[in-house]
């Protein structure tokens, strides 16, 4: 695998540089990306317990649905409550749609809503470790390999679901503190609106945040769009944020790799300066996207 180390002058077209580098953000754990293609779950486990156990947060996309596993496991029944409740007080769901208020993305898509599954492996000192996974199944597009999901080692506060009405892919995401994390698929067609989504995203975490609290966010996944040609439309106040890209492309078929669609987007409301990165494009394990996987120096 090649790595890139991400310098901060990308910030000159996003945010203004202010000269120090905050710490406790959400970009500051080892967090990874991947299309896989359909449900290779046995590969997803491996991923976390011995290709990359130091990654905190994984994104995944076209993942399908979790199997029958003992090691992949529903919490409770797996539904997560859209409200505090006295027998699960600790986690909830909000369901957001960008352009409607309150939009209720369970009467768009017929889908079966955010469930909650852990997910139990062993790493190469046979240690166990304990993943959270956050999953969305989407039935509207008629191919449930389309399914979001995202995986953290932190179980969330708050679980989210974003639809554009006009797009039949949901963003999935979760909220730990002041950090959030998103998942995003965008549409596999020309002048895709991923930057618009983006946008939305950042304007979501703003309205959901406290004033004036220092929030940061990571949105990574497939964007379907060359990074060159990838500006977020409109940038909330008081925000700034870049790409952080791996050196190499990140999709194509066989053994060919010709197009990078495979990167993170990290933001924050705060004075701080993005620290670098490294970035690393890992395998396809038999997907048509490589892992790329994300750590801050």
């Amino acid at each position: 695998m090649k790595g890139v180390l991400f310098f901060g002058f990308m910030c000159a077209t996003f945010m203004n540089c202010y000269g120090r580098v905050c710490s406790d953000m959400a970009y500051d754990i080892p967090m990874a990306t991947w299309n896989s293609q359909g449900g290779r779950w046995g590969t997803v486990k491996t991923l976390l317990s011995h290709t990359y156990p130091d990654v905190e947060v994984l994104a995944l996309q076209e993942c399908g649905n979790p199997p029958i596993d003992p090691a992949i496991a529903l919490v409770g029944n797996g539904n997560i409550p859209t409200q505090w409740s006295d027998n699960r007080p600790y986690l909830t769901v909000q369901y957001i749609s960008y352009f409607y208020n309150n939009g209720d993305i369970n009467q768009r898509d017929n889908g079966s809503g955010a469930k909650e599954y852990t997910i139990n492996v062993r790493d190469r000192g046979h240690v166990q470790r304990i993943y959270y996974l956050y999953h969305y199944e989407l039935q509207l597009a008629g191919n449930v390999r389309t399914n979001t999901a995202i995986i953290t080692k932190t179980r969330a506060n708050e679980v989210f679901v974003l639809i554009d009405p006009n797009e039949s892919r949901p963003v999935i995401g979760f909220r730990i503190g002041s950090n959030y994390y998103f998942s995003m698929h965008a549409g596999a067609y020309p002048k895709n609106p991923s930057p618009d989504t983006v946008s939305q995203i950042a304007q979501f975490v703003s309205n959901n945040a406290m004033p004036m609290e220092d929030v940061s966010f990571v949105v990574m996944g497939d964007f379907n769009t060359e990074p060159n040609y990838f500006n977020p439309t409109v940038i909330p106040r008081g925000f700034h944020f870049t790409k952080v890209l791996p050196s190499e492309k990140t999709q194509g078929l066989g053994n060919t790799v010709v197009r990078l669609y495979d990167y993170a987007f990290i933001g924050t409301r705060n004075t701080c300066e993005f620290p670098n990165f490294i970035v690393n494009a890992g395998n396809k394990y038999d997907s048509d996207h490589r892992v790329v996987v994300f750590r801050r120096q």
